[in-house]
C-alpha cells in the first residue's frame, strides 16, 4: 500500500523519527563531539585535566547561547523542523575546524615566535582558538533541543509530557555515542576520522528531516502557520499574565525564581563534574576513556531524573508552589549531603585509592577488553557521584515542568536553557580554575556542600523555619564531619606506595603533586595524581636522569644553546652543568607548580641550575614551543614521557617531530627518550618509524644498562647525516675526565651505542600523527589491558620491553639496525642483562 494513502502510518513513522531515533542520534553526535574536542585541544592548551574542565566550560556556555537564539524562534514564521534542520546542518560544518586543529594553527606559533608565545599574546590567542573551535558548534548543539521539543509542541504535545522525554532520549544517545566512539570508533578512525563520523551523523539527522518535511511530514502543518497574529498575541499575553502573576496566586514560579534555580542547578551539576573528574583521576590513568566514561555518567543520570520527573507528573502532577520549592530544596539538600560523601565512597571502593588496573590484578581479574575497562570506570564513577547527579539532576527538569504551566508551547525552555548553561560555566571556572587548586579535591566537595547548605537556608525559611533549620544544621554538620574526615585522607594509595612517606602535598589547576621520600633510600620524588613519579633524587636515579642531557650533549659538544623538553624535578636539565662551561639551558615545563616544587625541594640535586644566569624554565606546552621555535637551538632533548598519558603521545607524533626540527639550528641535534619499560614491541616500531621519517639519520642509544626502567634514545642531525666510527670515536675519545668520573657509566659508553636504524627496515610500519593518535590509543590501551594477576601467559608480545624480554628485544633491534662500532656490543649487554636478571631473582 502507498504511505502517502495511509496518514496513519506517515504520521506514526513521523512521529517516531522526529520523538525517538532523531533525538537519540543527534545526542549520540553532540557527546561524540565533544568528547573528541576535549582531546582535540589538548593539542592546543596541553595535557591537564584542567584542560578538560576548560572545555566543559566553553561546551556549557555555547549549549546556553543556543539555547537562548532559540527562544527568537517564536517570532518566525518558519516551521521548527527547518530550523532544526539548519541547526543539524551548522554543527557538521562548524566542527570542522576541530577536525583540522594543528593544520590551521602551527602556522600561527611560528609567525609569534617564543617570546610572543610565552607572553599574555599566547594565551590570549590560545583561549580566543578554542572559544572559537567550541562555541560555535555547541551554539548550535543548544538550538537543536528546543527545537526538538518546539517541533513536538506543534504537533500538539505539551512539553511537561513530551518535552522532558525528548530530553531524556537526546541524552540517552549521548552516552551511546560516548561509548561507541571510545571503545570503537577512535580506535578504528582515529581522532579526525572519529570527528568526520559524527558530522555525517549530523547530516543524516538534517537530511531526515529533509526527507520528511519533503513527503508531507512536517509537524506544523498548514493550518497552524497560518494562525492569526491576533490570535498569537492574545496567547503571548496570556502567557505573560500568566507567569507575572503566579508568583502571588501561589500556582508556580516567578520567571525571576525559575532562571535563579536554573542558573544554580547547572552552577551545580557543572561544578560537580569537574570535582569528580579530579576525584577519579586519583585512580584511572587520564585518558580519553575516562572521560568518556564520566560524560556518560553525568548524562545518563540527569536522563534517568528526567525521566523520573515526567513520570511522577504523569501519575500526580502538581502545580503547587509550596510543593515544587520543598521537591527542589529536598533534591538541593539530598545533593549536597552525598556531595560530602563521594571522597570517601571513591575511597573505600577502591580499597584505599588502588587504580583499578592493579585492582583488578590483585582480586585475580583480568580487564581483558577496552569495552570491561569502560564499564569498570562508569561503574566507579556511578558508585562515587551517582547519587549526587542523580539527586541534583532532578532540578532543572522539575523546572522545564513549572516553566511549561505557563508556557505550554514550550517558548521560554531556551531561557532556562541559556542561563542554565552560564551556571555551569561559571561552576566549571569557579572549581577547576581557583578552588581546585586552593583547597585540594576533598574539600572542593566540601565547599559545594557548604554552598548549598546556604541555598537550602534560603528557599526553606519562609515556608518553615523549623524545617529549615532542621536541614541547615543537617547538611552543617555533614560539611564540618567531611572537612575534619578529608584531612587525614590521604592523596596517595597507602597500598600502593608503602614505602613512600609523604612529606609534602601541594594542589594546582594541573592536579594533586606529592613530595614523598621512599624509606628505603631516604631519596624525594614528586608523585602527580597518584599515578606518576616524576624523577628522583636518589644517587642511582639522579645519574641516570642527568645523562639523558649529557650524552646527546657528548655527540654535539659545540652546541650553544640547549632545550630541555620536560623539568621534573629538574635534576634532568641540570645535566651539564658540571662542565666546566656549561651552555644555557631552557627547560620547558607544562606546570609552573611543578617547577616551584622543583626548586624548593630539589634545588641541592640540580647543581645551581636554577641560579646560573642563561638557563631558564618556560612554562608552556612542549609541542606549541618548538612550534614557535624556528632555528633557535642546537640541542633538543626529550624527556621521558608517558606514552599512555592523554596528549603526551602527540609528542611521539610527525608533526611535532618536524616543529622539532625546524626548531634545531643548522648543525642542530635531537635525542628523544622512550621509556622501555612503558612501551611494547609495536608501540616501539611506531615510535621509531615515525621519528625515522623526519630524521632518516637515526642512531639509538641506551641510557642505561637497566632491566627494570630501560630507557632507549633515538638521536639525528637535522637534515640528516651519516653516523661514522670515526666521529663516534672522536667524540666518546673527547668527553672530559670529570664527566668521566661524575658518571662512571659513560666509560663504557661505546656499549650503549646500538647502531643506525636501517633505512628500509621500517618503511611498512604505520606511523603515529596527531590525526590518528596511534601511539596514545595503541600505548593506552596495552597500558589498560595489561593482566596483573599472578598467574598468567607470558609472551613478547603481551609485555613491556623490559625483564627478561630485553633480551628478546635486543635480538630485534640488532635486525633493524646497522652497526657502526665494533660488534660484540650487543653480547656484552645481553650479558649485562642476563646478570641483572639472576641476581634480581636470587634469594636474600
Amino acid at each position: 500500500m502507498n504511505n502517502s494513502e495511509n496518514p496513519a502510518i506517515r504520521l506514526n513513522l513521523t512521529s517516531l523519527l522526529l520523538l525517538v531515533v532523531l533525538p537519540l542520534v543527534s545526542g549520540a553526535a553532540a557527546l561524540s563531539h565533544e568528547l573528541l574536542w576535549t582531546r582535540r585541544l589538548v593539542d592546543l592548551l596541553g595535557a591537564t585535566d584542567w584542560v578538560t574542565g576548560r572545555v566543559l566550560g566553553f561546551f556549557f556556555l555555547g549549549l546556553s547561547l543556543g539555547g537562548y537564539l532559540a527562544t527568537f524562534h517564536s517570532r518566525s514564521k518558519a516551521p521548527a523542523i527547518r530550523w532544526l534542520f539548519s541547526a543539524e546542518i551548522c554543527i557538521a560544518v562548524l566542527s570542522l575546524p576541530a577536525a583540522f586543529l594543528p593544520l590551521w594553527t602551527d602556522w600561527i606559533w611560528q609567525s609569534m615566535g617564543t617570546d610572543a608565545l610565552i607572553s599574555w599574546q599566547g594565551s590570549a590567542v590560545k583561549l580566543l582558538i578554542a572559544i572559537g573551535v567550541v562555541i560555535p558548534p555547541s551554539m548550535a548543539m543548544g538550538f537543536t533541543l528546543p527545537m526538538f521539543i518546539r517541533t513536538a509542541t506543534d504537533k500538539g504535545a505539551r512539553v511537561a509530557s513530551v518535552g522532558i522525554w525528548i530530553y531524556m532520549l537526546n541524552t540517552i544517545g549521548g552516552v551511546f555515542g560516548l561509548w561507541l566512539t571510545s571503545t570503537f570508533l577512535i580506535g578504528w578512525l582515529g581522532a579526525q576520522g572519529t570527528m568526520f563520523a559524527a558530522a555525517a551523523a549530523n547530516v543524516f539527522v538534517a537530511l531526515t528531516l529533509i526527507g520528511l518535511t519533503a513527503i508531507g511530514g512536517s509537524t506544523e502543518t498548514s493550518g497552524q502557520s497560518n494562525i492569526s497574529r491576533q490570535k498569537k498575541r492574545q496567547e503571548k499575553r496570556k502567557s505573560q499574565s500568566s507567569v507575572e502573576s503566579v508568583e502571588n496566586e501561589g500556582n508556580t514560579f516567578s520567571t525571576r525564581g525559575l532562571i535563579g534555580l536554573s542558573f544554580l542547578s547547572g552552577f551545580v551539576v557543572l561544578s560537580f563534574e569537574v570535582l569528580l573528574l579530579r576525584l577519579i583521576s586519583l585512580v584511572v590513568p587520564g585518558s580519553y576513556h575516562t572521560t568518556s566514561a564520566l560524560l556518560a555518567n553525568v548524562i545518563l543520570f540527569l536522563a534517568i531524573s528526567s525521566g523520573l520527573v515526567s513520570l511522577s507528573n504523569s501519575v500526580k502532577p502538581t502545580r503547587n508552589l509550596a510543593a515544587g520549592r520543598w521537591f527542589l530544596i529536598i533534591s538541593f539538600a539530598g545533593t549536597a549531603l552525598f556531595a560530602c560523601l563521594s571522597p570517601m565512597l571513591l575511597f573505600e571502593c577502591t580499597d584505599q585509592l588502588m587504580s583499578i588496573r592493579y585492582l583488578e590484578g590483585l582480586n585475580d581479574r583480568a580487564i581483558d577488553t577496552v569495552g570491561r575497562y569502560w564499564i569498570l570506570v562508569f561503574w566507579l564513577v556511578a558508585t562515587s557521584g551517582g547519587l549526587v547527579l542523580l539527586v541534583s539532576g532532578l532540578v532543572f527538569p522539575a523546572l522545564m515542568t513549572a516553566s511549561a504551566v505557563a508556557d505550554p508551547k514550550g517558548k521560554k525552555i531556551g531561557i532556562l536553557l541559556a542561563v542554565n548553561g552560564v551556571g555551569g560555566l561559571v561552576g566549571t571556572e569557579l572549581f577547576n580554575s581557583l578552588i581546585i587548586g586552593t583547597t585540594g579535591v576533598y574539600q572542593g566537595f566540601v565547599l559545594l556542600a557548604a554552598i548549598l547548605a546556604v541555598v537550602v537556608a534560603g528557599l526553606s525559611f519562609r515556608l518553615n523555619r523549623v524545617l529549615a533549620a532542621l536541614l541547615t544544621f543537617a547538611i552543617a554538620a555533614a560539611v564540618f564531619f567531611a572537612h575534619d574526615y578529608y584531612r587525614d585522607l590521604p592523596y596517595l594509595s597507602p597500598r600502593a606506595s608503602a614505602n613512600f612517606d609523604v612529606k609534602a602535598t601541594h594542589f594546582s589547576r594541573e592536579g594533586v603533586w606529592l613530595i614523598v621520600e621512599n624509606q628505603d633510600n631516604n631519596s624525594l620524588s614528586i608523585i602527580g595524581n597518584n599515578q606518576y613519579i616524576l624523577g628522583s633524587n636518589g644517587a642511582s636515579a639522579a645519574a641516570n636522569q642527568r645523562r639523558q642531557l649529557m650524552l646527546p650533549w657528548i655527540l654535539n659538544p659545540e652546541a650553544q644553546s640547549v632545550c630541555s623538553l620536560g623539568l621534573a624535578t629538574g635534576i634532568s636539565s641540570s645535566g651539564l652543568e658540571n662542565l666546566d662551561e656549561p651552555p644555557p639551558v631552557t627547560a620547558v615545563e607544562l606546570s609552573a607548580n611543578v617547577e616551584a616544587l622543583a626548586k624548593e625541594y630539589f634545588a641541592d640535586s640540580t647543581g645551581g641550575f636554577f641560579e646560573r644566569a642563561g638557563n631558564s624554565v618556560v612554562i608552556e606546552d612542549a609541542r606549541t614551543y618548538m612550534a614557535a621555535a624556528d632555528n633557535q637551538f642546537d640541542l633538543i632533548v626529550g624527556d621521558l614521557y608517558r606514552p599512555y598519558g592523554t596528549g603526551e603521545g602527540r609528542l611521539f607524533s610527525i608533526e611535532h617531530f618536524r616543529n622539532v626540527q625546524r626548531a634545531l639550528t643548522e648543525d642542530g641535534l635531537f635525542c628523544q627518550w622512550l621509556p622501555l619499560h612503558q612501551l611494547n614491541y609495536e608501540n616501539w616500531l611506531t615510535i621509531a618509524a615515525s621519528f625515522q621519517q623526519v630524521f632518516p639519520d637515526t642512531l639509538v642509544v641506551y641510557d642505561n644498562t637497566s632491566t627494570r626502567f630501560p630507557i632507549l634514545g633515538l638521536i639525528a642531525k637535522k637534515n640528516g647525516g651519516q653516523w661514522t666510527e670515526q666521529e663516534l670515536n672522536d667524540r666518546f675519545d673527547a668527553i672530559p675526565a670529570g664527566v668521566l668520573s661524575d658518571d662512571p657509566l659513560l666509560n663504557i659508553v661505546r656499549e650503549l651505542v646500538v647502531g643506525v636504524l636501517n633505512e628500509e627496515a621500517l618503511t611498512e610500519v604505520p606511523v603515529n600523527t596527531l590525526d590518528n593518535l596511534r601511539v596514545e590509543i595503541s600505548a593506552g590501551d596495552f597500558w589498560i589491558l595489561k593482566d596483573l594477576r599472578p598467574r598468567r601467559s607470558i609472551s613478547f608480545e603481551s609485555e613491556f620491553l623490559m625483564g627478561d624480554q630485553l633480551i628478546e628485544f635486543n635480538d630485534r633491534l640488532e635486525a633493524l639496525t646497522v652497526d657502526v662500532l665494533p660488534a660484540n656490543h650487543f653480547e656484552s649487554f645481553r650479558e649485562k642483562i642476563r646478570f641483572q636478571l639472576n641476581r634480581a631473582s636470587a634469594p636474600r
